[in-house]
């Protein structure tokens, strides 16, 4: 369970016990609440008010990749990780592929530009320039031309970048074809990296430039192959094999464009701010038995090296090769997360005889055994995934070269995802999340004569012959069908085109989502393999429309104007084919340091030629303050409505902010400004302010832990809270000062179960060495979580309630999406039935809700972006809304009642001219006008009232004359 937990629930459910128990004393959590708020900089985000917040978790949360199109499965750990000053990252993730890897087991994912060849005992399809070292200055030739090793070298060449989290892409020769890539560089990408070559210690390798200005530097060579059968050749008559391989040159470290780093070595990553990463064999001080095979990996910083965190992971012993493999990952807290995975044999699943003859591989439309795997979460939830070999077809599959057309690809995919909820019912039962896959089985081959493709329906941009189908049906009552790109000679494969949702009992048709795409000219040439995709790999794609159509109404949002980056500088948005504005979004190009689309103005129009200029950054050139480096084009000033409102002053050696000046004054005259500096793990431990009615500065200090916690904040008037944490970064308590004006705080002590996914809050005087209170409480609140950490039960006690029951409950319910819809009434009963009811459609919009305070409501959602409530009845309510390119319902503009209708006039940049509201003949005006120097609003006319002005003060805070 991850820290941030909703502090509102928390209150609300003591307002409510204070309500019962007829209590009239100060609201205590509600008034530590605002203590807690007071400690956010407005430039730091140094903000302590959610300090006590759970969030909650998504669908990924047992960290797997599901790839729709192909349904293939990884799973992905990155819980250790150490946030820092600058935004190089110092983790280790953990990563187990299920589709026939070339690591057959858990391994660190890492960075890597990488060469795909074949080999057997007596040669290799690896080039002569690689075999000597020279990776990147000499041109890849293919070193043997025998017609029987065709098909061999038919699987040699894949040449590709990889960077966890950022790219995956082939890298295409550099022969002038994108004129962004001067001759320097060597080879580049589609999505705006570049490559080129460098020499360390006699040893070349490669740099890879990203767009935001990081250098990865690649030159530690490994070498990795699958030894099994997908990627064997047999190349001969005398039975031979050739093995794939790959050879790997990984990543030593990453320079940003401040001179900042990160460098990996032989078991330990360290960064230029102290961060270290350090892998030891061993257990670290756990209990553990029957394991293969264990290590831990501490992280800290050089500064404070005290102050650590460990990770442990170990392998369980297999009882014989073919057993389940299990891991375990333990974190700081002894909270751990448990991996277990049937074994995965490939059996013939690709295997391709050269003599000739067209074998189908067993995952082509014949039955498979499953695999499965079980994920077991810290909170002691769990999921499974039980997949099995399939066949996925491609369109214009390249010829077969010897042996069968590779019209069919063998694939290990994901056929069920079954989820447990725990805590989904404190009084017995469970339940359970299930997400059913099923795929289409077309397969075709080289021509549009081809009869083998998908049955049923398809959407309209639909060309079924170049798609195929992944249906997924979940734990709600519809399913969805996505419809893929399978042409292997589109630039646009495996992208998805049109997303249809229908109802699970009668298949009726919900609503559908289409998508059309950009692509660039071909950009230059790369290094072709077997399975690549040329036109894909040399070109950039982007979206450039987006349709929702409902039953109702159909929403579009148009892109265009794209630059040689792929960036789409304009944005037009349309319901039922009518535009209703327009947006243009122009970006910073720092071709000197390569860093890429900064954001630099957003424009709204109302008729595509005249726009409001809402916001707009202006870059100038920095030098750093100690002097580091310089001439940087940095953001200098912020304009919103064409006004500075910010001025960036400085900036310190590893990129921080450390001056603002912003465009209101103090209560002194003088320019409101903010000095930040001290910083650790990414938090400013000062910022400096004018205090109110003075020339002087005042402080506010933190101090901040190697994860990045907070655990000590002193405000302006020298007063000091402190925080204390487990090892999973979660508040175990907080000691509030003595106040001289407000008096003293009571403290928290707040306990938590790692068994039961719950804990424990307590309002009272915290004993700092143990973290739990002297003596007694004054409130106590007890909180379950369910698998998705989201709130289902509270339990409150107070002490100080007269007569019977001191306790009160709460329960909460939600759907699969995380949306509440039950709450029950607080109660002195523990199985309280009556409470808040909320019911949502498959886009998330709410269409019946039954609660205490408003009774039955229900909302249809109608043409035009209107929605009508309680329709047909005295009650009925109409209101349309402001259409964003999909149902939006944020931007009221007309509500019309039995008794009158009101208008709302907006400009384009969302702010209101004037509200109408009349009722029969008569008729009743607002109008605002707003300030030309930052466009807040400062005047509101009304005949009824006058006129009525508003200023605001130096902390942005709106005030009255």
């Amino acid at each position: 369970m991850k820290q941030f937990i909703n502090y509102s629930l928390v209150v609300g459910s003591i307002v409510t016990a204070t309500t019962l128990s007829a209590l009239t004393t100060e609201d205590l959590f509600e008034v530590q609440g605002v203590r807690l708020s007071q400690f956010s900089s407005a430039m730091t985000g140094n903000d302590l008010s959610n300090v006590l917040k759970v969030e909650q978790l998504n669908h990924d949360m047992f960290t797997d990749k599901i790839d729709t199109g192909a349904g293939t499965v990884s799973f992905i750990n990155t819980d250790i990780s150490l946030p820092g000053n600058f935004d190089l990252p110092v983790d280790y993730r953990y990563r187990y592929d299920t589709n026939y890897p070339y690591h057959r087991s858990w391994y660190r994912d890492v960075a890597r530009i990488s060469f795909t060849y074949m080999s057997s005992k007596d040669f290799t399809t690896m080039p002569i320039s690689w075999q000597n070292g020279k990776y990147c200055s000499q041109d890849i030739v293919k070193n043997r031309t025998e017609t029987k090793e065709r098909i061999v070298h038919s699987m040699t060449g894949a040449f590709e970048l990889y960077v966890p989290g950022r790219t995956q892409s082939r890298l295409i020769a550099n022969k002038g074809g994108w004129a962004e890539a001067k001759s320097s560089y060597r080879y580049f990408t589609n999505d705006n990296w570049l490559v080129s070559c460098y020499t360390e210690s006699g040893k070349e390798g490669f740099i890879a430039h990203a767009p935001n200005g990081d250098k990865y530097y690649f030159n530690q060579v490994e070498h990795t192959t699958t030894l099994n059968e997908w990627g064997t050749a047999i190349y001969d008559i005398d039975d031979y094999p050739a093995y794939l391989n790959r050879v790997e040159l990984r990543l030593s470290k990453i320079v940003d464009k401040f001179g900042n780093w990160v460098k990996y070595e032989k078991g330990k990553t360290i960064a230029s701010d102290g961060r270290v990463l350090e892998v030891k064999s061993g257990l670290g001080g756990h209990q553990r038995s029957g394991y293969s095979g264990a290590f831990t990996i501490e992280g800290y910083n050089q500064k404070n090296p005290s102050d650590k965190r460990k990770w442990t992971i170990v392998r369980y012993k297999q009882k014989n090769w073919n057993s389940p493999l299990s891991i375990e990952l333990i974190r700081p807290s002894g909270r751990s997360w448990h991996y277990t995975t049937d074994y995965i044999d490939a059996e013939a699943a690709d295997l391709i005889i050269g003599g000739g003859s067209a074998i189908p591989p067993i995952g082509c439309y014949h039955a498979t055994p499953e695999t499965v795997m079980t994920v077991q979460h810290p909170n002691k939830s769990s999921a499974k995934f039980i997949m099995s070999e399939r066949g996925d077809s491609i369109f214009n599959a390249p010829r077969n070269i010897e042996g069968r057309t590779p019209h069919c690809t063998s694939r290990l995919s994901i056929k069920r995802k079954e989820v447990k909820i725990i805590n989904a019912n404190l009084n017995g039962g469970t339940e359970n999340y299930v997400w059913n896959y099923t795929y289409s089985e077309a397969s075709g081959l080289d021509t549009r004569d081809d009869s083998n493709i998908f049955e049923g329906s398809a959407p309209s941009n639909i060309d079924k012959l170049y798609f195929k189908w992944t249906r997924v049906d979940g734990p709600e009552d519809y399913y969805k069908k996505y419809f893929i790109n399978r042409d292997n000679k589109s630039p646009f494969q495996n992208r998805t085109f049109a997303i249809e949702t229908r109802k699970k009992s009668n298949n009726r048709l919900l609503s559908t989502k289409k998508f059309d795409y950009w692509s660039s000219d071909q950009l230059g040439s790369i290094n072709y393999d077997r399975n690549a995709n040329f036109e894909q790999t040399t070109r950039m794609a982007h979206i450039k429309e987006e349709v929702t159509e409902t039953n109702s109404d159909i929403y579009k949002i148009q892109y265009s104007d794209f630059d040689s980056f792929g960036t789409s500088k304009k944005q037009e948005y349309l319901l039922n084919n009518k535009k209703t504005h327009y947006v243009k979004r122009l970006y910073n190009h720092d071709i000197a340091k390569w860093h890429l689309k900064q954001h630099k103005s957003y424009e709204v129009s109302e008729d595509g030629y005249n726009y409001h200029n809402l916001s707009y950054i202006e870059f100038r050139r920095f030098s750093s303050d100690g002097g580091r480096w310089s001439n940087m084009l940095l953001p200098a000033y912020e304009n919103k409505y064409r006004r500075v409102v910010k001025r960036f002053n400085s900036y310190n050696d590893e990129g921080n902010l450390t001056q603002v000046t912003h465009s209101s004054n103090s209560y002194t005259g003088r320019q409101y400004i903010e000095k930040l500096s001290d910083y650790k793990s990414g938090i400013a431990q000062k910022v400096s302010r004018y205090a109110p009615y003075s020339t002087s500065l005042v402080d506010e200090h933190y101090t901040a832990d190697v994860m990045g916690n907070i655990t000590s904040a002193t405000d302006f008037n020298g007063n000091t809270s402190k925080y204390y944490y487990d090892g999973e970064n979660r508040v175990v308590g907080i000691e509030f000062p003595v106040d001289q004006i407000n008096g003293s705080w009571q403290d928290m002590s707040i306990a938590w179960n790692n068994n039961s996914n719950s804990r424990t809050i307590y309002n009272c005087d915290l004993n700092t060495y143990t973290k739990k209170c002297n003596g007694g409480y004054s409130l106590k609140v007890q909180e379950h979580y369910d698998t998705y950490d989201r709130l289902v039960h509270t339990k409150l006690t107070d002490p100080s309630m007269l007569g019977g029951s001191k306790d009160i409950y709460q329960s909460y319910k939600y759907d699969s999406d995380n949306r509440q819809i039950f709450s029950s009434l607080p109660s002195f009963s523990n199985n309280e039935n009556d409470g808040d009811v909320f019911k949502y459609d498959h886009l998330g919009r709410l269409y019946f809700s039954k609660t205490r305070q408003e009774g039955l409501r229900l909302f249809a959602y109608e043409q035009g972006n209107k929605v009508t409530e309680n329709g047909g009845t005295e009650l009925e309510v109409s209101r349309w809304y402001k259409p964003f390119g999909k149902p939006s319902y944020d931007e009221l503009l007309k509500v019309v009642t039995k008794e009158s209708t009101t208008n709302i006039d907006k400009d384009a940049a969302g702010r209101i001219n004037y509200i109408q509201k009349s009722h029969g003949s008569k008729s009743f005006i607002e109008r605002r006008l707003y300030s030309s120097f930052d466009g807040t609003l400062c005047l509101i006319r009304r005949a009824d009232t006058g006129n009525e002005l508003l200023k605001y003060d130096v902390t942005g805070k709106k005030t009255m004359v």
